[in-house]
């Protein structure tokens, strides 16, 4: 959440989702993002949403401290446990807008890992 290369790029719901353009599939990250990994954080995590052709989510705060990006990126910003949520297609597929959901979509079982950036700490 720190940099343009989280979240696999701002891609990683890219093979979950391939019917979605690429507008499509940044909204629909952010989205899930706010609906279902910030929740499951051990801090207080406020995030913006940029438009980005990569990651389209940034922290903004952590716990109340601003977020430097520059610090971050260096690994010398805050931290963010767990390093790894899993949040179901089906999920995420809850957050698309009416009428995006891919057709025979339903089985609901894979799973995207949604990787916070301390893992690369």
């Amino acid at each position: 959440m720190f940099d343009a290369a989280g979240f696999r790029h701002g891609d990683l719901l890219k093979p979950y989702f391939p019917h979605l353009n690429a507008t499509e599939l940044r909204e629909l990250l952010a989205t899930a993002i706010e609906r279902h990994v910030l929740p499951k954080l051990h801090q207080q995590v406020q995030v913006m949403v940029i438009p980005s052709a990569r990651n389209p989510v940034r922290a903004t705060r952590v716990d109340g401290q601003e977020v430097i990006w520059q610090n971050a990126d260096a690994g010398k910003g805050p931290m963010i446990t767990p390093t790894v949520v899993q949040v179901s297609q089906q999920h995420i597929s809850a957050c698309l807008p009416t009428g995006k959901q891919a057709p025979g979509f339903g089985s609901g079982h894979a799973a995207a890992e949604v990787e916070t950036p301390t893992d690369a700490y």
